[in-house]
């Protein structure tokens, strides 16, 4: 059983909203974690979502047509850099919710692979829900 819906404007931690959340927004930072990071954050925010059917959590970020780790090239003030991160693939996001983070055949999952430009270059994003059942 679900505590009461907590006030918001006393909340100091995201604990008391477990469960109650039905749409939670997450763009454009999985990409910024390594594989084990993105698993850790997706069970979080799971944790936060509502039981009810058609609760959601979506969001857009970076992926690559096979799933692992790439050289990236940054841009910032204090000039060029590479960095290393991990990427998923359409079809290991899918998993990674319907099956890892929530019991499988318990989501829906919908993913929609887009580009956009980056720094001069098309780079792969992925739009993505997933609605419980």
């Amino acid at each position: 059983m679900l505590h009461p819906i907590p006030d918001l404007s006393a909340l100091t931690s995201l604990n008391p909203l477990r469960g109650h959340v039905s749409a939670i927004h997450a763009s454009n930072f999985f990409h910024l974690f390594h594989e084990e990071q993105q698993a850790h954050i997706a069970r979080a925010l799971a944790g936060l979502l509502s039981p009810e059917p058609g609760s959601m959590i979506l969001g857009v970020h970076m992926i690559a047509t096979e799933k692992g780790y790439k050289a990236e090239s940054l841009e910032s003030d204090s000039g060029e850099g590479v960095v290393t991160m991990f990427h998923h693939s359409p079809e290991s996001w899918s998993e990674l919710w319907d099956g890892q983070v929530f019991k499988e055949g318990t989501v829906e999952v919908e993913t929609n692979l887009i580009y956009r430009d980056m720094a001069g270059e098309s780079a792969p994003f992925l739009q993505w829900c997933v609605t419980r059942l």
